[in-house]
């Protein structure tokens, strides 16, 4: 029954400090794409303007055959509508 249920998600937790430390490691940074690194950069910048603690995290549901960094683009987009005054309560959990 479980496996019928199973469509594909799966979760992800993204810690402030981990993507701290790939953006500033070389040997880290070494097998990840340019614009991967951009949307870790995006992010960990969102994210600590919204108020989020350098220890601070964010747990991503990923649907079937997405990957994290897509994940983090939205996570990102979200944080940054929040800081223009959009959708405060979509957000409001970040805080």
């Amino acid at each position: 029954m479980n496996s019928a249920l199973d469509v594909g998600y799966r979760e992800a937790t993204v810690l402030i400090e981990d993507v701290s430390r790939i953006l500033v490691d070389p040997v880290l940074r070494e097998d990840i794409p340019p614009d991967k690194i951009q949307v870790l950069a995006d992010f960990k910048a969102a994210a600590l303007e919204m108020g989020m603690e350098p220890d601070g995290f964010v747990r991503l549901t990923l649907a079937p055959g997405a990957n994290i960094a897509e994940g983090l683009r939205e996570v990102t987009r979200a944080m940054q509508a929040y800081q223009r005054g959009e959708c405060p309560e979509f957000v409001e959990d970040f805080r």
